[in-house]
């Protein structure tokens, strides 16, 4: 199916044409259609019937489908709210790393002039390529000379950058190289024009960058870059005072045409369907003419996009453009199949990126299907996705927006695209052209040498909440926005708590920073400000769900008083301050036989339940970034020793700031293991603990524990809190045993309580008594992913 292939992902992922990406050339107009012209009954092209096969009446209506995305949740609950939608934007404009942006770009942020000549040899190295092996040709099918391909050549330096804000006044093709005429493949359909990267539309901002040799000028808009020519009509060069109102907003979006009336009674202006227009005060609208910026109010008021992302609004938007023209790089006014979605996302603030690549990218998390082979497994994911938001469906060169399934259970679609192949007598294939946007199932294409739409799809992305319980391990989430700074108040709670380790930061040792919480909070970032202000990225680490710990390292802090910050953008979810003295700590001096094995200062609260389960979690797991599953030689110690003294294993490693953990023994057996790691968590962090005598009972008699248990506030020897704590630990196995765990669920007298079997009750830590008289903790859930079972591993 020839769709949506804007090429490959290249500058920055902007050129939407031509690259070193995944999209290497989208498939032919005509490609694997095997009938005759001359045939009536397999003819090698014909249009498309209208409605599509499989698709009835009911199914090209809204109202049907908003009712049938009721089972997936309430239609009018915000799936994004217009703080997350800011979030989820700034996150993709940071995302790429030195590729650039997988969203869209700010055009007032500084323009990075190396990536940009790069990515504009890439992208020229890749066109060289296709024209000399044929693959792009004139449109009277003649190859491209050497002497037309030097418009291509490599280069050492870029022509004057100049960057400058200019308004469309009309539709500008955007070209993907630097020249005016079309490059087709062999097939030579003219509908396909591969040099059409995007059209500008009026009233679009768009960013002059240089002049180029041969007439052209580069230039960019917020999601697509390439070569305009230079009688393009544009505005002046927009005025400083109003650069951020048209670039940044706030905004309105026109459903339909719509006259800005000036302010000062001057020449009203028309502004087309499907505009964002400037909105500097509410009522207030911004618009540009060949004059400059006018300043007025809108015969329509049009839509805020600042409004929150919902199953109702999105079918609604994408509804009001059914039957609309399909048009590659916006041909014609047409919409290929990443336009469609841009400008869906459009009218509640959401940049989605240009090209289909990157839209596959750009979800609040994203599911790999490329294993699933059954149609049915695939199916299932698709669904069990829908449950957390809107659903779109990638396959290379094209993508699709999930209606979900109809009342025969049939899973559908809605998008902008070109063709399809059938399949027909005897063994041929006839080419359907759609052209439009339109509702479909998912098995046009079976049986035929492209196959279903079901089955090339590939990527399942997700703009909403979290992934559920089913797809957590199966997704990858979105990045973070960086946090954009210190909240007026900073502050954490029981339910989302900061810890911080050592317990006196110093210059001389790592500062891990610990956050914990019972909810999956979705892409968050743990931020470090500096005594200066100045905002320092650890990579964050995230354990468990639920509960979930998101933890990161800072290699060597400054002296002075610094603020850790867990969040999203400008979502504060937990903040704390932290001093950083000058030197390491010490140890606590320890009167033998007189003072407790330590002093509980803090109490068991839902905080350090889950902080301990991540502890739990992150001494048992895989050391290698990734890995579902450690190999035996790495996963099997000789004590628990060499575990606590391993800082990349240990979160409370060294917390003392005395070394403490070199001269830790620690070598239980499989009784000893859960009370020795919960009796360690306890002592680092100042926290209660007791066990109990019990003894193994008898027959038809389950084991009973003394009615008074011992505890830490008991005198032990030692001359310090190490000795204290290896007294005490000695004190702890020569009384606990494997019965220890196996007594009454209804007896108050022990030292566990038993939980439900469920995932939400089986963190990390949890002590799992067999009745033939071993223990073990669970040490850590693996989930599944799309192509994999889940695993539930014990320590």
């Amino acid at each position: 199916m020839l769709t949506c292939w804007l090429g490959c992902a290249a500058l920055a992922a902007l050129w939407g044409c031509g690259g070193q990406g995944a999209d290497t050339a989208p498939e032919r107009s005509g490609e694997g259609a095997t009938g005759s012209e001359a045939s009536t009954t397999c003819p090698a092209q014909a249009p498309a019937p209208e409605p599509l096969p499989g698709v009835l009446p009911e199914h090209q209506t809204l109202g049907y489908w908003v009712a049938r995305a009721a089972r997936y949740g309430d239609v009018d609950a915000p799936l994004l709210s217009p703080e997350e939608v800011r979030a989820h934007a700034l996150a993709m404009a940071h995302a790429g790393g030195d590729d650039g942006p997988i969203g869209q770009v700010d055009l007032l942020e500084p323009l990075r002039t190396d990536r940009l000549l790069t990515s504009v040899n890439e992208r020229f190295a890749f066109l060289r390529e296709r024209f000399a092996s044929g693959a792009f040709v004139h449109a009277d099918g003649t190859a491209w000379s050497a002497s037309e391909r030097q418009a291509l050549r490599r280069i050492s330096e870029l022509p004057p950058i100049a960057p400058a804000l200019h308004v469309a006044l009309a539709p500008i093709e955007l070209r993907c190289a630097p020249f005016e005429a079309g490059y087709y493949t062999p097939a030579r359909d003219l509908d396909f024009d591969r040099n059409a990267c995007s059209t500008v539309r009026p009233q679009e901002v768009l960013q002059v960058l240089a002049q180029w040799p041969g007439g052209l000028r580069l230039a960019r808009t917020r999601y697509a870059i390439g070569f305009i020519n230079d009688s393009a009509s544009l505005s002046p060069r927009l005025p400083t005072e109003h650069e951020a109102t048209f670039v940044r907003g706030p905004f309105v979006y026109s459903r339909a045409a719509v006259t800005l009336r000036p302010a000062d009674g001057g020449e009203p202006l028309s502004i087309p369907t499907g505009t964002r227009i400037p909105s500097p005060a509410p009522g207030e609208a911004l618009g540009a003419t060949a004059t400059g910026v006018v300043r007025g109010r809108l015969s329509d008021a049009g839509v805020e996009t600042a409004r929150p992302l919902t199953r109702r609004r999105v079918l609604e938007e994408a509804f009001a453009l059914l039957g609309s023209p399909y048009g590659w790089g916006d041909h014609a006014g047409g919409r290929d199949c990443s336009r469609y979605l841009l400008d869906i996302f459009d009218t509640f603030g959401l940049p989605m990126p240009r090209h289909s690549a990157q839209q596959a990218r750009a979800g609040s998390f994203v599911v790999d299907v490329e294993g699933v082979a059954s149609a049915r497994d695939k199916i299932e994911v698709i669904e069990e996705a829908a449950r957390s938001g809107i659903v779109l469906l990638h396959f290379p060169g094209h993508i699709m927006l999930y209606l979900g399934r109809d009342e025969h259970g049939t899973p559908m679609v809605i998008h902008a695209f070109s063709e399809y192949l059938e399949a027909c007598e005897p063994e041929g294939e006839t080419l359907r052209r759609v052209d439009r946007v339109a509702v479909s199932d998912l098995t046009l294409g079976a049986g035929t040498s492209r196959r279903s739409f079901l089955e090339r799809i590939t990527k399942v992305i997700v703009l909403g909440s979290g992934p559920t319980a089913g797809l957590q391990g199966a997704v990858e989430r979105r990045p973070a926005a960086p946090p954009f700074g210190v909240p007026e108040h900073c502050d954490d709670s029981p339910a989302i708590a900061l810890f911080q380790s050592p317990r006196r930061p110093n210059p001389q040792q790592p500062l891990r920073v610990m956050v914990t919480t019972g909810q999956d909070l979705g892409p968050v970032a743990v931020a470090l400000f500096d005594p200066a202000g100045q905002r320092h990225l650890p990579e964050t680490r995230v354990l468990g769900g639920p509960p979930f710990t998101y933890w990161a390292e800072l290699a060597s802090p400054r002296e002075g008083t610094w603020t850790a910050v867990l969040g999203d953008g400008e979502r504060i979810h937990a903040c704390e301050t932290i001093a950083v003295r000058g030197h390491r700590g010490g140890l606590r001096r320890h009167e033998a036989d007189v003072d407790p094995a330590w002093r509980s200062v803090w109490r068991w609260d839902e905080d350090t339940e889950n902080l301990y389960a991540a502890f739990v979690e992150q001494l048992f797991a895989p050391t290698t970034a990734g890995q579902r599953e450690a190999p035996p030689e790495e996963s099997t110690w000789p004590n628990l020793s060499v575990l606590v003294r391993d800082p990349a294993r240990n979160l409370l490693h060294d917390h003392f700031g005395a070394r403490e953990d070199e001269r830790i023994r620690l070598r239980p057996d499989c009784a000893d293991l859960p009370y020795f790691l919960r009796a360690y968590f306890a002592w680092k962090l100042n926290l209660p603990f007791a066990f109990r005598a019990c003894n193994r009972g008898a027959d038809g008699q389950p084991p009973a524990c003394d009615a008074t248990p011992q505890h830490n506030h008991l005198p032990v020897p030692g001359t310090d809190e190490v000795s204290a704590f290896q007294e005490f630990s000695r004190v702890v196995a020569g009384t606990v045993h494997s019965a220890s765990a196996r007594t009454h669920p209804d007896s108050n007298a022990t030292d566990v309580y038993p939980v439900a079997l469920e995932r939400a009750s089986l963190a990390p830590g949890t002590v799992f008594a067999d009745p033939y008289g071993h223990l073990l903790i669970i040490a850590r859930w693996v989930p599944q992913t799309a192509t994999e079972y889940g695993v539930l591993i014990g320590a």
